[in-house]
């Protein structure tokens, strides 16, 4: 297959139809001798600011030994200085397929300026979840270093009572009989007689009082005894 044929645009031309269409002034072409004995021209558009004035632009062309070339590319980079200026589209066989690039690209600096949006609200999210989080770990430290100083306050406390000899208070029985039951050694305290220990009488005196006699019945009183 045969390489692809390019067929080139007269800027020159181009250049005259954009000054006549907005009516400016016909550019001015101009050719010094640059460094290295080449060729650089440069054109002169005037372009409007106010009703009243009008601003010369100078636009410069590659240096090239060919005086076409060089005036050629002048005229190009006179009609983009136009085109940004004046805001018009030069319609030619790529506009098509230039608009589509258009498209995508200012989609895709939409989605590009979503995401960015988006990445920013995560980064002051992840900073309010990082400063949560430090005050966090501060309160669990502050909570370990209070429970390190119980702990240490016990095993002291714990220590002390070791040390004076201190054993614990025993369970009442009654308390442990009510909860275990009666056992064998207290079923036979209750079996035996109830003896109070509070009016317990001497030994002589309760064997003096076993040895009497019944008590009798009190005797008669003599006659004349009830008289006045």
């Amino acid at each position: 297959m045969a390489s692809s044929t390019t067929f080139d645009i007269s800027f020159r031309r181009l250049l005259c139809s954009v000054c006549s269409k907005f009516s400016l002034p016909p550019p001015k072409y101009g050719l010094t001798l640059g460094s290295g004995g080449q060729l650089c021209s440069f054109v002169d558009v005037a372009v409007p600011r106010c009703s009243r004035f009008m601003e010369v632009i100078t636009c410069w062309g590659s240096p090239s030994t060919d005086s076409n070339e060089t005036e050629e590319d002048a005229a190009r980079v006179a009609v983009e200085t136009l085109r940004k200026e004046l805001d018009f589209e030069i319609r030619d066989a790529n506009y098509n397929e230039r608009r589509k690039v258009e498209d995508l690209y200012n989609c895709v600096s939409r989605k590009y300026e979503d995401l960015r949006n988006e990445c920013d609200m995560l980064k002051k999210e992840h900073d309010v979840l990082k400063r949560f989080y430090n005050s966090l770990m501060d309160e669990k430290n502050r909570i370990l270093a209070d429970w390190n100083e119980v702990k240490t306050h016990l095993d002291s406390c714990w220590s002390r009572l070791n040390q004076s000899g201190t054993v614990p208070m025993e369970a009442e029985p009654s308390v442990f009989a009510e909860a275990h039951g009666p056992t064998s050694e207290n079923r036979a305290a209750m079996n035996e007689p109830h003896v109070s220990t509070a009016c317990s009488v001497p030994p002589k005196i309760m064997a003096t009082l076993e040895s009497s006699p019944e008590t009798k019945e009190d005797p008669e009183a003599p006659p004349g005894y009830y008289r006045n």
